[in-house]
């Protein structure tokens, strides 16, 4: 509730600033957006969202200063861009008239050569990784019953889809492992408003471990693997969201039960931190400070090495300097 409220202050602070500078409401209205960046594997080219055609769609640049130039062109918003690994590919999602029952689609990067990968729009599916390798993506989806979300993989290259995990309940993919054999789970609080838990899922076992118990209402999000450990946000026992690491205490163990794991916090920034991501090869964390209203970026090495492999993230952030002050979106 005070997230809203702040968000909602802002929004009111800036369409009073716009319009006492002169500008009409139908202008402010009319202001457009672009967010969801998506680089290229080999870092020449980005696709992103934008609405500054009506709707939002798939544009691509080549970088570094390159012409935009729009990929997609539905009547449908489009709801995310993905790049599949080896270049070769695109996957994004969209919903007709906006019922928010995405559908998935693969294209080339010119556009061209769309195929539908799932087609039913009664049904609801929520995109979560594409698999290291590029040949697999993973989702939650209610194709089985419209109340439950359950866990899917499916094979790009032929469509064929597979149920890894039914649950009865709602359920997200906040993360997967590099080979596909386990997924951290978020789970919405039931009890409580602005509440979610994590579990950790072994695929093989069909086994759940919960990785945050806890009493008041709290968040957890931003959700990465590492070698022997999870990165994560949560505002569980704090009022801002902070970077946590959850490890196993004995890393040469498939063991992450209670007595296994401890938590130490990378950024205790007293301030919201989000939008965490992880360099390909898995050497650079990114995130996302929302400081005083505005967007700080930070990176973080990580170093991986040893038997058994040991992740240990750099304990100096290095800021990234942004042109001006302002709101960062992922």
């Amino acid at each position: 509730m005070k997230r809203f409220a702040i968000t909602f202050f802002a929004i009111t602070f800036c369409g009073v600033a716009a319009l006492a500078q002169g500008y009409s409401i139908e202008q402010f209205l009319n202001i457009r957006s672009a967010g969801s960046a998506a680089f290229a594997p080999d870092a020449k080219r980005m696709a992103y969202l934008t609405n500054v055609s009506g709707t939002t769609q798939i544009w691509m640049i080549d970088l570094p200063n390159g012409t935009p130039k729009q990929i997609t062109n539905y009547d449908d918003n489009i709801a995310f861009v993905r790049w599949l690994p080896d270049g070769g590919g695109i996957i994004f999602g969209k919903a007709r008239g906006g019922d928010e029952n995405t559908q998935f689609y693969w294209m080339k990067p010119d556009g061209t050569g769309v195929r539908e990968l799932t087609n039913d729009p009664k049904v609801r599916n929520n995109f979560a990784e594409v698999s290291k390798d590029g040949k697999i993506i993973y989702y939650a989806s209610n194709k089985r019953n419209r109340n439950f979300f359950d866990i899917y993989s499916m094979e790009i290259a032929t469509g064929k889809e597979e149920m890894l995990y039914q649950f009865d309940g709602n359920i997200n993919i906040a993360a997967v492992n590099d080979n596909g054999t386990k997924f951290v789970l978020s789970r919405s609080g039931i009890e409580k408003s602005l509440d979610n838990d994590l579990y950790l899922l072994d695929i093989k076992t069909k086994s759940e471990i919960h990785l945050t118990p806890h009493k008041d209402a709290s968040e957890f999000g931003g959700v990465n693997f590492l070698a022997d450990s999870i990165v994560y946000t949560t505002n569980d026992g704090r009022e801002f969201e902070g970077l946590a690491q959850m490890r196993k205490k004995n890393a040469a163990i498939d063991d992450w039960s209670a007595g296994n794991r401890e938590v130490s916090f990378i950024d205790d920034a007293r301030w919201d931190i989000g939008g965490v991501s992880l360099s390909d090869n898995g050497g650079i964390m990114a995130y996302a400070v929302n400081r005083d209203g505005y967007t700080e970026i930070y990176l973080r090495k990580i170093e991986t090495g040893g038997k058994p492999l040991i992740s240990t993230v750099s304990a100096k952030a290095e800021a990234v300097k942004l042109p001006a002050q302002g709101i960062a979106g992922g």
